[in-house]
């Protein structure tokens, strides 16, 4: 229980803000394609009856149409559940998960184009052209919003260490190499600050994301040099001059991150991780006797095996 309430202590949560914002939009891309298909195909009383006997006549062909809809819906809402599978498995410890980052994105589009194809199919429906224009503002303006709400969370989840006291506070270390780390692609999306580490916890903070990882998951650090690049892992570095493996207990993939003073920040981290170590490691027991010795009670007698 103890080490749950540490736990929460360095867990951002799941990501609220962003996931109703995804929720939204694939709501939007189910419900509204849905609502103007079957209002279209209502038939009005007001019109002649030769008319509505043309609309009658007209509407029997798009059946298929209804089943393709049908199909849309069931594939929206199955997208969504893999969304929520594939959040579910990344990384914890980050304030902004990617899937949580792309899926407002994406669902937006699948929005967009849906309601843009009803509203030439239904004119009396029509709100939104289709031009290249107008895309791109709905698509920068989901953006903005994704990224405004991955801000605030940030501000959030960093509000909590207001307070907290770091022993190793680094930049991120910034030079061209940065350029073949945008391989891995996260360097891109996750791009670091600066990196912050006391006896308790490493902070890496990014200009829209914060990643807060107890030194309880934590498991080896070191310095790797620049041609130790693996195709595995999560690179929050923007130098390969400068690397730090970190290798956790959960998840099994590695964090690289680069900090500038790493030869303080390598040393720091195998020093409080070294006394973390149960007293069994070290090579002694809990009583401070070396491992295979055995003191005798009795006085004056030396130990069984001296």
């Amino acid at each position: 229980m103890k080490r749950r309430n540490i736990y929460r202590k360095w867990r951002p949560g799941w990501p609220w803000e962003l996931e109703g914002l995804a929720l939204i939009f694939a709501a939007v891309a189910v419900v509204v394609p849905l609502y103007v298909f079957y209002a279209g195909r209502t038939l009005t009383t007001e019109l002649p009856l030769s008319v509505a006997l043309q609309q009658k006549e007209a509407l029997q062909t798009t059946d298929w149409d209804e089943l393709v809809n049908v199909f849309w819906a069931v594939g929206i809402v199955g997208l969504y559940l893999v969304h929520l599978i594939l959040a579910g498995g990344t990384i914890e410890w980050i304030s902004t998960p990617f899937t949580h980052l792309a899926a407002p994105s994406i669902f937006a589009m699948i929005a967009y184009f849906r309601m843009v194809r009803f509203s030439q199919t239904y004119p009396q429906y029509a709100f939104l052209t289709g031009s290249l224009p107008e895309f791109s503002f709905w698509i920068l303006g989901v953006l903005f919003i994704t990224c405004l709400l991955a801000r605030m969370r940030m501000t959030r989840h960093l509000a909590r260490f207001r307070d907290v006291h770091w022993d190793v506070v680094t930049p991120t270390a910034l030079d061209w190499s940065y350029l073949q780390l945008m391989t891995f692609f996260r360097p891109l999306v996750y791009l670091p600050r600066r990196y912050k580490l006391n006896r308790e916890a490493l902070l890496i903070e990014g200009w829209g994301y914060a990643m807060s990882v107890p030194l309880d998951v934590i498991q080896h650090v070191e310095a790797v040099g620049s041609t130790q690049l693996v195709s595995y892992g999560y690179y929050l570095a923007t130098s390969r001059h400068s690397l730090v493996k970190i290798t956790l207990s959960e998840p099994a993939q590695p964090i690289f991150i680069s900090p500038r003073d790493r030869g303080r920040f390598v040393h720091f981290a195998l020093e409080v991780l070294e006394s973390r170590k149960p007293a069994t490691e070290h090579g002694h027991t809990r009583h401070g006797t070396r491992r295979g010795v055995v003191r005798s009670t009795r006085a004056g007698e030396r130990p069984a095996n001296a």
